[in-house]
């Protein structure tokens, strides 16, 4: 049966990895990029980019992040009915990286995977990735498939820049999450509730 109630936000988490690349080391390090750390200040905005260590993935700060917005959310695993990981880095063909982060939230007493209920899938948009999968849960939870749906968005971009390009000095590695829920009864981590109104998607793949 179709949900007409409001869709909104309920949990909120980021991660970022410790490791920090800095205007001036770009400026000092990377001299063949041609730019320094005041042009990429006044013209980005960028002060510094984190970057995961080599034995992280998208799936880690993901993870990461997907704790932080179930706590806010005031949720378990067990009341999650869906995982969208929103990348375009995943290190992985298959398993989807979504699923081994609802693997790593672990099993429960009886040794029964906490987040047992969940379905999970990547979804891969380019730069609108986290937007497609914040649609696309609204659409599910108003189609009254899901209620609770967590949506992660973690890239480690650092890995797939050409570091020859002034492009370069955008990127950094990150991780999102949040907890996309039909269920008015649950409240807003004590903050305004963030309603979903309404998602919009035209792709031009020129």
């Amino acid at each position: 049966m179709a949900n007409q109630g409001r869709v909104r936000i309920a949990g909120l988490g980021v991660y970022v990895p410790e490791t920090r690349l800095t205007n001036e080391q770009l400026e000092q390090g990377m001299p063949w990029l041609g730019t320094s750390s005041q042009w990429i200040r006044e013209h980005t905005g960028i002060w510094e980019r984190h970057v995961a260590a080599k034995d992280e993935n998208a799936c880690d700060l993901g993870y990461k992040a997907a704790v932080e917005a179930l706590e806010l959310a005031r949720m378990a695993p067990e009341d999650i009915d869906l995982v969208l990981l929103a990348t375009n880095t995943s290190s992985y063909v298959y398993p989807a990286g979504a699923a081994r982060i609802q693997d790593a939230f672990g099993k429960d007493d009886q040794g029964r995977l906490r987040m047992r209920k969940a379905g999970a899938l990547d979804l891969q948009q380019g730069c609108a990735s986290w937007i497609g999968a914040l649609g696309l849960a609204t659409a599910m939870i108003r189609g009254g498939q899901f209620q609770n749906v967590l949506c992660v968005g973690a890239d480690v971009a650092s890995r797939m820049v050409d570091w020859t390009s002034r492009d370069s000095i955008l990127l950094g590695d990150a991780g999102c999450a949040c907890v996309v829920t039909g269920d008015e009864s649950r409240d807003s981590f004590g903050m305004p509730a963030i309603e979903i109104l309404g998602h919009f998607m035209r792709t031009d793949p020129g």
